[in-house]
């Protein structure tokens, strides 16, 4: 009865799924093929905004992070990383530069 018993619990772990790891890849998606960003393009933007962004030049996904380039009101460049899973700001930087005005 012991061996039984003993066998059956031993078929039941070896016949259960093992969990599935659910890291974030470089790409944004979590390991069985979710997509991890949690923040949408618009909701980014907007998050830049609240950080000086008055106009951008380009968003993209990266890392699992959006990655947006603009322009302050001021002609100040910004780049701003906001995370795709969180809104959290990743890294942002401003830099004095002409690109912004012509």
């Amino acid at each position: 009865m012991k061996r039984t018993l003993a066998m059956a619990f031993i078929g039941i772990a070896i016949a259960a799924p093992a969990p599935i790891a659910l890291a974030d890849d470089d790409d944004g998606r979590y390991r069985d093929g979710r997509r991890g960003y949690q923040v949408s393009q618009d909701e980014a933007r907007y998050i830049a905004y609240d950080y000086g962004l008055a106009w951008f030049k380009e968003i993209k996904r990266g890392n699992g992070n959006w990655e947006i380039e603009g322009c302050t009101g001021d002609g100040q460049e910004i780049e701003i990383d906001v995370s795709g899973r969180t809104g959290e700001i990743v890294k942002l930087e401003y830099e004095d530069d002409d690109k912004c005005w012509g």
